[in-house]
This record gives structure tokens, sequence and C-alpha cells, in this order.
């Protein structure tokens, strides 16, 4: 999960030097989310993928539960992976 601090700041700010340092994708906001939101959001994309759920669905399952939760709310919106969406994820 991003600090409130890196997820406030425009994307080009965070993930483009992740991906030029070689990161295999970068999940995180677009922009500044609701706590709740971005809690939801990372509880569901960490347990899909946990689950062997592939990084692409697990980043748009996640979305939409925000969505369901907060239908008012343009959060769910925010949340964007870069990187290619059947990445599995493995140790470091």
């Amino acid at each position: 999960m991003l600090p409130a601090a890196v997820s406030a700041a425009p994307v080009d700010e965070w993930a483009l030097p992740l991906l030029r340092a070689e990161a295999s994708a970068v999940v995180g906001p677009r922009w500044p989310t609701a706590v709740e939101s971005d809690r939801r959001f990372y509880a569901l994309f960490y347990a899909a993928l946990r689950g062997g759920v592939r990084l692409g669905a697990a980043v748009r399952m996640a979305r939409l539960a925000v969505r369901a939760a907060s239908p008012q709310s343009a959060d769910w919106l925010a949340y964007t992976c870069y990187g290619h969406p059947d990445c599995e994820p493995y140790q470091v």
C-alpha cells in the first residue's frame, strides 16, 4: 500500500520511477482517495493475490468491491495497475 503522501502525488511522480527501476508492476490510486476505500481496495486486492488471482483480475475485483460499497464515490476509478495484467506475485 502506498503512503498517503505518495498516493496524493501525480501518478508520474511515483509510478514511472518505480517502473523505470524495473518493478514488474505498480498498483495504486491516480488521485487521493478515502481511507475506507483504500482499506477495502487493498484488503481485497491482496487477498485475491494470495488466493492465486492474477494482477489485473485482482485489481478489477477490488475496484468493483469499492464501487459496490461506495456507489456515490468515484474512488473505485482511481485504482490503477501499471504492468501486465497476467503478472503473478513472487517473493523478493
